[in-house]
């Protein structure tokens, strides 16, 4: 959990060792369906798991070879990794959507650190330069490396000390 003083957080939601970049994964965060997948950038992108549309699961859609986007296999609707609709077969080739704002798909900011995905748990026009300026935590700052099976290797020691049980 990265926790900061203003209340906005950081989850982990996946290793990324179990992720699959060839297509888009569905997982929960607080009760909240996301998808998760990666774009041309090899960014890895959180959406609402639901198209603005009809509400179909975009984690059962596909990625676009060409674009990177996700394409809803409902009616067809792509989503840039903003979220933002970038193409709309219903409509005119090269036509806006009638209602962008209705037309887009709730984005997550997403950082890759200590071989997890970690997702904001916030969406709107200002959360990623929320999460880019909050200072990071991680789950602990001790666990800096990871040894080749994985698993972190830690700076935490014990030792006894003359004051008793603990």
């Amino acid at each position: 959990l990265n926790v900061h003083a203003d209340g906005r957080h950081r989850y982990p939601v996946a290793r990324l060792s179990q992720l699959d970049a060839s297509k888009p994964t569905a997982t929960q965060l607080l009760g909240l369906d996301l998808v998760l997948w990666r774009d041309q950038q090899g960014q890895w992108r959180a959406l609402r798991d639901a198209c603005p549309h009809r509400l179909a699961p975009l984690s059962q859609s596909r990625i676009g070879d060409d674009t990177g986007n996700l394409y809803c296999r409902y009616h067809g609707w792509q989503f840039s990794s903003s979220g933002a609709c970038a193409n709309n077969p219903q409509q005119p080739a090269g036509a806006p959507p009638p209602n962008p704002k209705r037309s887009c798909a709730s984005s997550y900011p997403t950082a890759e650190r200590e071989q997890l995905l970690w997702v904001w748990a916030d969406c709107g026009p200002q959360a990623e330069a929320e999460a880019a300026a909050a200072p990071w935590l991680g789950v602990a700052p001790e666990l800096d490396e990871f040894g080749a099976d994985g698993f972190p290797t830690s700076k935490l020691f014990m030792r006894k000390t003359s004051l008793g049980s603990w």
